[in-house]
Protein backbone atom coordinates (compact mmCIF):
# COMPACT_ATOMS: atom_id res chain seq x y z
CA UNK A 1 0.00 0.00 0.00
CA UNK A 2 1.32 3.45 -0.89
CA UNK A 3 0.48 6.64 0.93
CA UNK A 4 0.82 9.73 -1.28
CA UNK A 5 0.45 13.24 0.07
CA UNK A 6 0.52 16.66 -1.44
CA UNK A 7 3.67 17.62 -3.34
CA UNK A 8 4.17 13.95 -4.34
CA UNK A 9 5.12 12.74 -0.86
CA UNK A 10 4.98 8.96 -1.12
CA UNK A 11 4.82 6.44 1.68
CA UNK A 12 4.57 2.66 1.33
CA UNK A 13 3.06 -0.02 3.54
CA UNK A 14 3.48 -3.77 3.24
CA UNK A 15 0.44 -5.56 4.55
CA UNK A 16 0.67 -9.18 5.67
CA UNK A 17 -2.12 -11.51 6.69
CA UNK A 18 -4.06 -10.14 9.66
CA UNK A 19 -1.41 -7.63 10.65
CA UNK A 20 -1.46 -4.10 12.05
CA UNK A 21 0.71 -1.47 10.35
CA UNK A 22 1.57 1.94 11.68
CA UNK A 23 1.70 5.29 9.89
CA UNK A 24 3.46 7.71 12.21
CA UNK A 25 2.41 11.35 12.06
CA UNK A 26 5.74 13.10 12.59
CA UNK A 27 4.77 16.77 12.24
CA UNK A 28 2.37 19.17 10.59
CA UNK A 29 2.83 22.34 8.57
CA UNK A 30 0.36 24.90 9.91
CA UNK A 31 0.76 27.09 6.81
CA UNK A 32 -0.10 24.40 4.22
CA UNK A 33 -1.86 21.71 6.30
CA UNK A 34 0.64 19.10 5.08
CA UNK A 35 1.51 16.27 7.47
CA UNK A 36 4.86 14.52 7.55
CA UNK A 37 4.03 10.80 7.63
CA UNK A 38 6.26 7.76 8.20
CA UNK A 39 5.80 4.34 6.62
CA UNK A 40 8.19 2.61 9.04
CA UNK A 41 10.24 1.19 6.12
CA UNK A 42 7.66 -1.28 4.85
CA UNK A 43 7.35 -2.34 1.17
CA UNK A 44 4.38 -2.22 -1.26
CA UNK A 45 1.33 -4.40 -0.72
CA UNK A 46 1.09 -7.47 -2.96
CA UNK A 47 -1.81 -9.30 -1.26
CA UNK A 48 -4.64 -7.73 0.69
CA UNK A 49 -6.20 -9.66 3.56
CA UNK A 50 -9.55 -8.69 5.01
CA UNK A 51 -9.06 -7.68 8.61
CA UNK A 52 -5.60 -6.15 8.21
CA UNK A 53 -5.37 -2.85 10.07
CA UNK A 54 -3.78 0.49 9.30
CA UNK A 55 -3.07 2.66 12.34
CA UNK A 56 -2.29 6.37 12.18
CA UNK A 57 -0.53 7.55 15.35
CA UNK A 58 0.84 10.93 16.35
CA UNK A 59 4.47 10.36 17.34
CA UNK A 60 5.99 11.85 20.45
CA UNK A 61 8.81 14.30 19.91
CA UNK A 62 10.02 17.87 19.73
CA UNK A 63 8.92 18.46 16.12
CA UNK A 64 5.35 17.29 16.61
CA UNK A 65 2.91 20.20 16.56
CA UNK A 66 -0.10 17.99 15.84
CA UNK A 67 -2.31 17.86 18.94
CA UNK A 68 -4.92 15.43 17.61
CA UNK A 69 -6.59 14.01 14.56
CA UNK A 70 -10.21 15.15 14.28
CA UNK A 71 -11.20 12.86 11.42
CA UNK A 72 -10.01 10.53 8.67
CA UNK A 73 -12.46 9.90 5.84
CA UNK A 74 -12.67 8.96 2.17
CA UNK A 75 -13.13 11.93 -0.11
CA UNK A 76 -16.53 12.25 -1.78
CA UNK A 77 -16.68 10.01 -4.86
CA UNK A 78 -13.55 8.06 -3.86
CA UNK A 79 -13.46 4.32 -3.25
CA UNK A 80 -13.39 3.37 0.44
CA UNK A 81 -10.94 0.47 0.94
CA UNK A 82 -11.82 0.13 4.63
CA UNK A 83 -14.53 -2.26 5.84
CA UNK A 84 -14.51 -0.50 9.21
CA UNK A 85 -13.32 2.94 10.24
CA UNK A 86 -10.99 4.62 10.42
CA UNK A 87 -12.05 5.42 13.97
CA UNK A 88 -10.35 7.27 16.82
CA UNK A 89 -9.13 6.26 20.22
CA UNK A 90 -10.45 8.34 23.11
CA UNK A 91 -8.17 11.37 22.64
CA UNK A 92 -7.67 11.54 18.85
CA UNK A 93 -3.96 10.65 18.88
CA UNK A 94 -4.49 7.21 17.29
CA UNK A 95 -6.88 6.16 14.51
CA UNK A 96 -7.47 2.63 13.18
CA UNK A 97 -9.00 1.40 9.92
CA UNK A 98 -9.73 -2.24 9.04
CA UNK A 99 -9.14 -3.10 5.37
CA UNK A 100 -11.59 -4.99 3.21
CA UNK A 101 -10.44 -7.57 0.69
CA UNK A 102 -11.07 -7.90 -3.01
CA UNK A 103 -9.66 -4.59 -4.22
CA UNK A 104 -7.70 -4.77 -7.48
CA UNK A 105 -4.05 -3.70 -7.74
CA UNK A 106 -3.81 -0.05 -8.70
CA UNK A 107 -6.99 0.79 -6.80
CA UNK A 108 -6.57 3.86 -4.64
CA UNK A 109 -8.55 5.87 -2.15
CA UNK A 110 -8.35 9.63 -1.86
CA UNK A 111 -8.91 10.56 1.75
CA UNK A 112 -8.60 13.50 4.08
CA UNK A 113 -7.00 13.76 7.50
CA UNK A 114 -8.44 16.68 9.48
CA UNK A 115 -6.07 17.61 12.28
CA UNK A 116 -5.70 20.17 15.04
CA UNK A 117 -2.42 21.89 15.86
CA UNK A 118 -1.13 22.64 19.34
CA UNK A 119 -2.68 26.13 19.11
CA UNK A 120 -6.15 24.64 18.56
CA UNK A 121 -6.42 25.51 14.84
CA UNK A 122 -7.80 22.98 12.35
CA UNK A 123 -6.07 21.91 9.11
CA UNK A 124 -6.62 19.24 6.46
CA UNK A 125 -4.26 17.01 4.50
CA UNK A 126 -5.18 14.90 1.46
CA UNK A 127 -3.00 11.77 1.07
CA UNK A 128 -3.86 8.66 -0.99
CA UNK A 129 -3.76 4.98 -0.19
CA UNK A 130 -2.99 2.71 -3.15
CA UNK A 131 -3.02 -1.08 -3.45
CA UNK A 132 0.05 -2.31 -5.31
CA UNK A 133 0.31 -5.23 -7.73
Amino acid sequence: MRIMGQNSHLFTLKLKKMETYLIGIMSGNTQTGTLQLSDRGLTPITFLQAGDQVVWEITKGALVNVAKIIGIHADQGSLNIFSSGPTSNFDGTTWTGILQSGEKPGTFENYTIVWEDTDGKQHSFDPKIQIQS
